[in-house]
């Protein structure tokens, strides 16, 4: 079982993946459905809805440029070393030609992202 779980962990890590954006959207859902709810009961009483519950229901504030610069230069690098390290390890063990091609050549173009989002990031930050 240790080595099956070994020979797919990236099937693990790319459910994993895909599974918590999903719940992490599914949770700001449910707290703004919640709010709306609660806003309604406060309309159908004729109340003013507390500040908090106003809060919930607006969009979240965007991040400044910079920080979204830099968390998709992370985004940008942590792929760039993924795939460097697959297409590292599939080397090593002796596989060959196209997807070797293939993987260095991704590496190659997510280190340029990376490195076009790094730019951005340094240009955008104020002095």
């Amino acid at each position: 079982m240790e080595q099956h779980v070994g020979n797919h962990w990236w099937v693990i890590v790319s459910v994993a993946g895909t599974f918590i954006p999903i719940v992490a959207t599914y949770c700001v859902f449910r707290t703004r459905q919640k709010a709306l709810e609660v806003l309604k009961a406060y309309a159908e009483r004729g109340d003013e809805p507390p500040a908090s519950v106003l809060k919930a229901l607006q969009p979240p504030e965007s991040a400044s440029p910079y920080v979204e610069a830099m968390s998709q230069f992370g985004f940008a690098v942590i792929l760039g070393l993924g795939f460097g390290l697959v297409t590292a390890v599939l080397a090593y063990r002796g596989v060959g030609g196209a997807i070797i091609v293939l993987g260095a050549i991704t590496t190659v173009v997510m280190i340029g992202i990376a490195v076009s989002f790094l730019i951005r990031a340094l240009a955008s930050r104020k002095p």
